[in-house]
């Protein structure tokens, strides 16, 4: 990735994120899956080859960055890294993994990166120019500029749940933890909506308590709704 690149990053788009328990009652306020499954069916049809690898993120944030860190992740752990002294060599590696709509550049830009990893999955620098321009459209249409983006997904990744310590995420076997109402979806494949806006693979979340009172974050990431 270049710098130019990671320079459309907003460390104040990123501030502006809310926690997940308040942008998941956001969403669902604002009708959630039910008022747009519709519409990203539609787009999903019309940019099959771009929609393979993305998702619709209920975009939230799990800690605070000063305007220096950027959300990196690397394997199985996501934390914040100084954005200054990256080298060019980890810049090659660097690349996008989730997409706000910058209300002020009026595009969307990152917000979470990765580094990859030799055989991984082709790590685009930027979105699909058509298939953004018609996400973007149905984010102004329903009033979700600050709720939803896009993310990476890869087809190939097997179910994982995510737990926050602190200001670091690692994701961890989704078997780990059963299935509970307090788990939050956060990821929906944008190709699963092309078949059926309600069938789809689900990232959870659920916050609770460790035995010293941490505040830790589960996300989990399973097959809902498929034969």
């Amino acid at each position: 990735m270049t710098r130019a690149a990671l320079e459309l990053y907003s460390p104040q788009l990123f501030q502006s994120l809310l926690p997940i328990e308040a942008a998941d009652c956001g969403f669902n306020d604002l009708g959630g899956l039910d008022k747009i499954g519709a519409a990203l069916c539609d787009v999903a049809k019309k940019h099959p080859t771009a929609a393979a690898n993305l998702g619709l993120q209920l975009l939230h944030r799990h800690a605070d960055l000063d305007s220096d860190e950027i959300l990196v992740g690397y394997g199985a752990t996501t934390l914040p890294i100084k954005r200054s002294p990256l080298s060019s060599a980890a810049l090659s590696m660097l690349h996008p993994t989730t997409w706000g709509l910058d209300l002020v550049q009026n595009r969307f830009v990152p917000l979470e990166f990765a580094f990859a990893k030799d055989g991984a999955m082709e790590m685009p620098e930027d979105l699909d120019f058509d298939l953004s321009q018609d996400f973007a459209n149905i984010i102004y249409k329903f009033g979700l500029e600050r709720t939803v983006g896009l993310a990476l997904v890869d087809p190939n990744q097997q179910p994982g749940l995510e737990i926050t310590h602190g200001r670091a995420n690692i994701v961890i076997p989704a078997t780990i933890l059963v299935p509970s109402d307090r788990f939050v979806e956060v990821l929906w494949p944008l190709w699963t909506f092309s078949k059926d806006p309600k069938a789809h693979k689900t990232c959870f979340t659920a916050c609770y308590k460790t035995f010293k009172g941490e505040h830790v974050e589960v996300h989990e990431e399973s097959e809902a709704g498929r034969s």
